[in-house]
């Protein structure tokens, strides 16, 4: 007679852990990811302002490269209304590329940044 106990002790046990696997991956599933929802740019005589506005503040960090300035934002992606910048007076181009760790920035300049904040 313990067999049968043991059997729904088991299943009991397997039920709860399945159901608590599921509870965490439908919460981490529900999470919105980040997305960028604009860019705008400012430019001034003595410098040049881009403004990126997400859905909330996303994780980044940059790299400089001569006239290019490179930026990932970890867990963004790009919002489907979302334009392009035209080029400006030291803005030649901006590209937007999805990666598997987020999204990745990618501006040209005419010439060499003197500060990247």
């Amino acid at each position: 007679m313990q067999h049968p106990n043991k059997i729904v002790k088991i299943l009991g046990l397997l039920l709860l852990l399945l159901g608590f696997l599921m509870s965490v991956t439908m919460t981490v599933q529900a999470a919105d990811p980040i997305t960028l929802l604009n860019i705008e740019k400012q430019e001034n005589p003595d410098y040049t302002r881009i403004i990126f506005k997400f859905s909330s503040l996303p994780k980044f960090s940059h790299e400089n490269s001569g006239e290019r300035i490179d930026l990932l934002f970890s867990s963004v992606q790009q919002s489907q209304k979302l334009h392009n910048l035209p080029e400006g007076e030291n803005i030649v181009n901006i590209r937007l590329v999805e990666q598997p760790q987020g999204l990745m920035v990618s501006i040209l300049l005419r010439h060499l940044p003197k500060q990247v904040i």
